[in-house]
């Protein structure tokens, strides 16, 4: 099956991006990295957003739409109040209350 261009193309970025970590010539070619982040997200994520859009099978939609809106909303809850739970059981020399490992949760 046919990879889908994203997924290489992020490949490809880490390699260049290790590659110029550690060789100084390759660092010509990693200047991009040092432009605005709001420049470079309103920039290549309509794109992003648009290709899939465009090539989304409704069909497959339609048959998917109620597990992804289950997942979205009450699975995201669960998982970040799953991640708070064993933060705070785990890692318990952190000193942290439920505020710090729910902000933990949302973001992991």
């Amino acid at each position: 099956p046919m990879v889908p261009y994203t997924i290489v193309l992020f490949i490809w970025g880490g390699i260049i991006g290790l590659t110029a970590a550690f060789s100084p010539d390759m660092h010509k070619y990693t200047t991009l990295t040092e432009i605005n982040p709001h420049v470079f997200t309103h920039v290549f994520l309509p794109v992003l957003i648009f290709d899939s859009a465009f090539s989304l099978d409704v069909r497959l939609l339609k048959k998917v739409v109620l597990d992804a809106i289950l997942l979205a909303g009450p699975g995201l809850m669960f998982q970040i109040f799953l991640i708070a739970a064993c933060t705070l059981v785990f890692l318990r020399g952190l000193a942290w209350g439920w505020a710090e490992a729910l902000l933990l949760g949302a973001i992991a």
